[in-house]
Formats: structure tokens, C-alpha cells, sequence
């Protein structure tokens, strides 16, 4: 598992970011160890929940380490990105450090979402594994190791920053964050009248079909570009595009627009709801 270290997509923004988000201070300029989680079964961002199950965890540590404490900490909850720190002490010594967080300011469902776990002190391994352990038996979660790419790390903790602090609630965009596996994506839903006037601003064609070719693709991801840019003060102009798959082609009727891009393998779902009439396929290369 490779160890990087944390910094801000716009480092530029780095001070203000960590002055909203406390709880990224111990993690710039820190090896990181990234660790997937899978979504927790009866958890709670309740604090005298997470009071309860630091007992329990102490209890747990105490019966193989002598003296140690342990807590889950309450570092950010909805509507801010949640995140949980993981800590253990000895007197006053850490022995311990995680952080266990969301890129999205939404949990939904009876399971809890906190997708990502990174390590940032890890003084004994025999410690760590029994950490692990204990939260995947009391969560029923499972908490993996992560080949994620600093690229792909700092983009996704950069994007949850400017979502949650820069972002525009009425732009007609939704989005979610996810891992598959060692995979990291972002998911951006666009509102079928959204969709219809960034159509109908970059192809200058009014209301009609289109038909949809290589470059009026390329011309449709730069509008896209530019309404992000605008919007989250982000730009992804920099990431070529390698491999468009597109499902019912019809002005503000297009059903998925998947966009591969090669630096770091991140996949964006830019542009998904529900086709209304026909579908058809195209694939462009």
C-alpha cells in the first residue's frame, strides 16, 4: 500500500480550507495511510453514541494493551462533511490517529457513510489491527487497504471542499462521491433543463435532434468545463478526455454521459436521468 502525503487540490486556499475544516490540519504534510470503508450498520454522529462505543472500545484495547484509552470523536457532522477521528493514547502519548470521513454533506439510509479511512499514526501494528478489528465487528463494516493515487485523493477531498464551501445550491447539479473497489469517482447530475441550455449554448442548434459526432462532443465537454469552473471555481480542462459512451442521443433527453479520463483513472458520470422517448447508441473513440 503506497503512503503519499495530503495537500490541498489549490494550495492557494489550503489556510481558509483548513480554518472551515479543522480537521484536515493533522493531515497536510503527513503520510497518509488510505484505507476503504464500507458503509456502517447502526452508527450514529450522536455524541453520547460515540461516547458509549468509546467505552467499548477502551474495554476492547485494554484487554490485550494495558493502560491505553480510546474514543471516536466527533470531528464535522451534516451539513459539513462528516468525519469521525479514531484516537489512541497512552497517558498523553498517541499511539493512534485516524480519520474516517465523507466526500458528501448527505448520509442517507439506515447505514452510515464514511468511505475513507486515513491513517496518520500508527505506532504499533499489532495496535492498528486490533483497531480495525474491533470496528468492523461493532459496525459490521469492512476496512480495506486502498491503492488510491494522490491525484485521485486530492481531487476528491478538493471537490468535497469547494461542494461544500464555494458551491451554488440552485445550479441545477448534484453531486456524489464514491469508491468501487480501488477505484475513486465523482458523479454529477445534471437537471434535464440544465442539460437543455448547455445543448443548446454550445451547439447553437435550438430544440431539435442532434446529431452527435466527435467534435460536437468535444464542444459539449468544454461547455461543461466552463459551467463547473464557474460554479465550483474548479477546472478539469487539464484531463483528456479518452472514450465518451453515450445513451439516447436527443437534445435533453441524453440518458448517460461517461467520461474517462487518463490522469490518476478517475471516472465523472457527468450527465445521468432518465430518458423519456427512445434510446440509441453511440460510442466515440
Amino acid at each position: 500500500m503506497k503512503d503519499f502525503k495530503f495537500t490541498s487540490v489549490d494550495p492557494r486556499q489550503l489556510q481558509q480550507n483548513l480554518r472551515r475544516f479543522p480537521f484536515f490540519e493533522d493531515m497536510v504534510n503527513r503520510s497518509l495511510e488510505v484505507f476503504l470503508v464500507s458503509p456502517l450498520l447502526n452508527f450514529s454522529f450522536n455524541e453520547l453514541f460515540l461516547n458509549r462505543i468509546s467505552n467499548e472500545f477502551t474495554k476492547h484495547l485494554q484487554k490485550e494493551f494495558k493502560g491505553v484509552e480510546g474514543a471516536l470523536l466527533l470531528s464535522s457532522k451534516p451539513p459539513r462533511l462528516p468525519c469521525v477521528s479514531v484516537i489512541v493514547v497512552d497517558n498523553v502519548t498517541p499511539l493512534f490517529s485516524a480519520r474516517m470521513m465523507s466526500f458528501s454533506s448527505t448520509t442517507e439510509g439506515p447505514h452510515t457513510r464514511l468511505p475513507l479511512m486515513c491513517r496518520i499514526i500508527n505506532k504499533k501494528v499489532s495496535l492498528g489491527n486490533s483497531i480495525v478489528s474491533f470496528l468492523e465487528k461493532r459496525f459490521c463494516c469492512a476496512i480495506k487497504s486502498c491503492e488510491l493515487t494522490d491525484m485521485q485523493f486530492q481531487w476528491l477531498m478538493g471537490i468535497a471542499i469547494n461542494e461544500t464551501l464555494t458551491r451554488g445550491l440552485n445550479d441545477g447539479i448534484t453531486i456524489t462521491h464514491g469508491m468501487d473497489g480501488t477505484q475513486a469517482a465523482i458523479h454529477f447530475t445534471l437537471e434535464p433543463e440544465s442539460l437543455e441550455a448547455l445543448w443548446v449554448e454550445c451547439l447553437h442548434c435550438g430544440s431539435g435532434g442532434v446529431n452527435l459526432d466527435w467534435n460536437s462532443v468535444a464542444s459539449f465537454v468544454l461547455a461543461v468545463n466552463d459551467h463547473f469552473l464557474n460554479t465550483f471555481k474548479w477546472n478539469n480542462i487539464n484531463m483528456p478526455v479518452e472514450r465518451v459512451v453515450v445513451d439516447g442521443v436527443s437534445i435533453a433527453r441524453l440518458k448517460t454521459l461517461r467520461l474517462k479520463v487518463s490522469n490518476g483513472g478517475i471516472i465523472f458520470v457527468l450527465l445521468k436521468f432518465v430518458d423519456e422517448i427512445k434510446e440509441t447508441k453511440m460510442f466515440c473513440h
